[in-house]
Protein backbone atom coordinates (compact mmCIF):
# COMPACT_ATOMS: atom_id res chain seq x y z
CA UNK A 1 0.00 0.00 0.00
CA UNK A 2 1.49 3.47 -0.93
CA UNK A 3 1.69 5.65 1.97
CA UNK A 4 1.37 8.94 0.47
CA UNK A 5 -0.92 8.44 -2.39
CA UNK A 6 -2.17 11.17 -4.62
CA UNK A 7 -5.44 11.00 -3.00
CA UNK A 8 -3.81 12.88 0.20
CA UNK A 9 -2.45 15.80 -1.60
CA UNK A 10 -4.31 19.03 -2.84
CA UNK A 11 -2.29 20.55 -5.56
CA UNK A 12 -2.68 24.30 -5.76
CA UNK A 13 -0.10 25.32 -8.74
CA UNK A 14 3.56 25.49 -7.53
CA UNK A 15 2.45 24.27 -4.02
CA UNK A 16 0.53 21.35 -2.57
CA UNK A 17 -1.57 20.79 0.75
CA UNK A 18 -0.90 17.22 2.74
CA UNK A 19 -3.93 16.81 4.01
CA UNK A 20 -2.54 14.30 6.42
CA UNK A 21 -0.03 16.63 8.50
CA UNK A 22 -1.97 19.97 7.30
CA UNK A 23 1.42 21.60 5.65
CA UNK A 24 1.78 23.13 2.56
CA UNK A 25 5.15 22.61 0.29
CA UNK A 26 6.75 23.84 -2.51
CA UNK A 27 6.60 21.24 -5.03
CA UNK A 28 9.68 21.94 -6.34
CA UNK A 29 13.02 21.91 -4.88
CA UNK A 30 15.31 24.82 -3.77
CA UNK A 31 16.83 26.25 -7.59
CA UNK A 32 14.25 24.93 -9.45
CA UNK A 33 11.14 26.76 -10.70
CA UNK A 34 7.96 25.55 -11.39
CA UNK A 35 6.24 25.69 -14.96
CA UNK A 36 2.63 26.34 -15.19
CA UNK A 37 2.97 25.10 -18.94
CA UNK A 38 4.18 21.79 -18.28
CA UNK A 39 3.08 21.35 -14.90
CA UNK A 40 6.79 20.46 -13.47
CA UNK A 41 9.65 21.68 -12.03
CA UNK A 42 12.41 22.63 -14.49
CA UNK A 43 15.67 23.23 -14.06
CA UNK A 44 18.33 21.94 -11.89
CA UNK A 45 17.94 21.88 -7.81
CA UNK A 46 20.92 22.97 -5.40
CA UNK A 47 22.52 22.03 -3.07
CA UNK A 48 23.10 24.19 0.58
CA UNK A 49 25.18 24.30 3.38
CA UNK A 50 22.65 23.95 6.95
CA UNK A 51 23.41 27.31 7.50
CA UNK A 52 22.38 28.83 4.12
CA UNK A 53 19.51 26.55 4.16
CA UNK A 54 18.04 27.86 7.44
CA UNK A 55 18.73 31.58 5.52
CA UNK A 56 15.85 30.69 3.03
CA UNK A 57 13.57 30.85 5.57
CA UNK A 58 11.37 34.22 4.85
CA UNK A 59 8.34 34.62 7.40
CA UNK A 60 6.83 32.28 5.31
CA UNK A 61 8.27 29.45 3.83
CA UNK A 62 10.82 27.73 6.64
CA UNK A 63 12.96 24.57 6.55
CA UNK A 64 11.18 21.49 7.71
CA UNK A 65 12.24 19.60 10.46
CA UNK A 66 13.14 15.68 10.09
CA UNK A 67 9.34 14.64 11.41
CA UNK A 68 8.27 16.77 8.05
CA UNK A 69 10.36 15.84 5.85
CA UNK A 70 10.42 12.45 6.69
CA UNK A 71 6.55 12.14 5.82
CA UNK A 72 6.63 12.90 2.09
CA UNK A 73 8.54 9.59 2.21
CA UNK A 74 6.51 7.08 -0.55
CA UNK A 75 7.71 3.52 0.86
CA UNK A 76 5.91 2.48 -2.42
CA UNK A 77 8.32 4.62 -4.59
CA UNK A 78 12.09 4.46 -5.55
CA UNK A 79 14.56 6.97 -6.63
CA UNK A 80 12.83 8.89 -5.74
CA UNK A 81 10.77 7.77 -2.97
CA UNK A 82 8.24 10.53 -2.54
CA UNK A 83 5.08 11.04 -4.78
CA UNK A 84 5.81 12.27 -8.10
CA UNK A 85 2.37 13.67 -9.12
CA UNK A 86 2.84 16.08 -6.13
CA UNK A 87 6.87 16.67 -6.09
CA UNK A 88 7.89 16.27 -9.90
CA UNK A 89 11.51 15.84 -10.60
CA UNK A 90 12.46 15.45 -7.30
CA UNK A 91 15.91 14.57 -6.94
CA UNK A 92 17.77 11.32 -5.67
CA UNK A 93 19.55 12.54 -3.15
CA UNK A 94 20.09 13.52 0.61
CA UNK A 95 17.27 16.76 2.05
CA UNK A 96 18.78 18.50 4.73
CA UNK A 97 16.06 19.17 7.50
CA UNK A 98 15.70 22.33 9.80
CA UNK A 99 16.45 19.69 13.13
CA UNK A 100 20.33 19.48 12.78
CA UNK A 101 22.72 20.13 10.39
CA UNK A 102 23.54 16.27 10.21
CA UNK A 103 19.85 15.40 9.73
CA UNK A 104 18.45 14.13 6.39
CA UNK A 105 16.14 12.38 3.90
CA UNK A 106 17.51 10.67 1.22
CA UNK A 107 15.08 10.68 -1.49
CA UNK A 108 16.55 8.26 -3.37
CA UNK A 109 15.44 5.41 -1.05
CA UNK A 110 13.43 6.92 1.53
CA UNK A 111 15.85 6.58 4.86
CA UNK A 112 16.58 9.08 7.23
CA UNK A 113 19.99 9.46 8.78
CA UNK A 114 22.62 11.71 10.15
CA UNK A 115 25.61 12.55 8.13
CA UNK A 116 28.86 14.91 7.99
CA UNK A 117 27.59 18.22 7.44
CA UNK A 118 27.32 19.42 4.21
CA UNK A 119 25.18 20.72 0.96
CA UNK A 120 22.15 18.82 0.55
CA UNK A 121 19.09 19.53 -1.29
CA UNK A 122 16.21 21.70 0.02
CA UNK A 123 12.47 21.57 0.03
CA UNK A 124 10.58 24.25 1.85
CA UNK A 125 7.18 24.34 4.15
CA UNK A 126 4.86 26.34 5.54
CA UNK A 127 2.05 26.04 8.06
CA UNK A 128 -1.45 26.37 6.22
Amino acid sequence: AKSAPDSRYTLQGAEVLDKATRLIWKRCSEGQQWDVVTNTCTGLADTFEWSSALMLADGQWRLPNIKELFSLVEIACFEPAINIVAFPDTPNGLFISSSNQRWHINFSDGDYGSTNPGEKYVRLVRNQ
